[in-house]
């Protein structure tokens, strides 16, 4: 019962964010459970092919500041709803 995705709606239950207000990033089968709570969910180019489903987008990979990048990019958009 214990996983990331425990631990980040303990997060989400704390601060009072929602789903629809939090962006993860995974690469392995042991990020599922977190994606899955996530809207903004992003698995990384470098995961293996049967993780990216559970993502809504794909990051750049690790090698290459994909998370640095997604934040970035997702941020500068002109209708983004954390900016």
């Amino acid at each position: 019962g214990i996983n990331k995705g425990v631990a980040l709606r303990f997060l989400q239950n704390q601060l009072g964010i929602s789903p629809a207000e939090t962006m993860s990033f995974g690469d392995f089968y042991n990020d599922i459970e977190m994606l899955k709570l996530s809207k903004y969910s992003f698995v990384m180019e470098n995961a293996n092919e049967d993780m990216k489903p559970y993502g809504r987008y794909l990051a750049d990979s690790n090698d290459h500041n994909g998370v640095t990048k997604a934040i970035r990019e997702f941020l500068f958009q002109p209708n983004c709803v954390l900016g």
